[in-house]
């Protein structure tokens, strides 16, 4: 015999508007922060994939503005919102990076003995790893978004170990509450 789970009491009124486990929906416009995933056990987590404050009686007093979002909607809502976030911490956003993700892969391409990409290994690990993830889509040969995620990690490693080398780089160190990486004297 089957051993069935108990639904929490808000999945019953997720399930009304036509949400169910494994989908997404907003509480007002999609754009806004208020944009929440249901988990296939039925747990809702916010646009930062931590467990979200709602319970039954939130959904019941926002239920007019309750609605179901697809997907794409949500994770576009996510992307602003750390675009949003990158901008505030004076950051790069993606607009910044996409010439110089184009630079990057200019030079690693056309100029590889050359070396001038290894100074990208200046920057802060999640900014590299974001221009080199645009990089790699560019790189002749790569073809969908898996292999272009493979080609960034092998560039991020060879860019690592190149400014490692050179001495353009040192180890990279936490900095901050927030955990971001920068390198020594920056």
């Amino acid at each position: 015999m089957e051993e069935h789970t108990k639904k929490p009491g808000y999945m019953l009124l997720l399930e009304s508007r036509g949400i169910a486990a494994g989908g997404y929906f907003c509480l007002g416009a999609p754009q806004g922060k208020n944009c929440f995933r249901v988990t296939g056990d039925c747990r809702l987590l916010d646009l930062d994939g931590a467990l979200a404050a709602l319970d039954e009686n939130r959904l019941w007093e926002q239920w007019d503005s309750l609605t179901p979002i697809t997907r794409r909607e949500f994770i576009a809502a996510r992307d602003a919102l750390w675009e949003a976030r990158r901008a505030a911490d004076g950051r790069p956003t993606d607009a910044e990076l996409e010439p110089l993700a184009r630079q990057f892969a200019q030079e690693y391409a056309a100029a590889y003995a050359a070396g001038r990409w290894k100074a990208f290994c200046t920057w802060d690990e999640e900014t590299l790893r974001r221009i080199l993830l645009r990089a790699a889509a560019l790189l002749p040969g790569v073809k969908g978004a898996r292999a272009a995620r493979k080609k960034a990690a092998q560039l991020f490693s060879e860019v690592i170990a190149a400014g490692l080398k050179s001495g353009l780089a040192g180890p990279r160190r936490k900095k901050g509450r927030q955990g971001q990486e920068t390198p020594p004297g920056g």
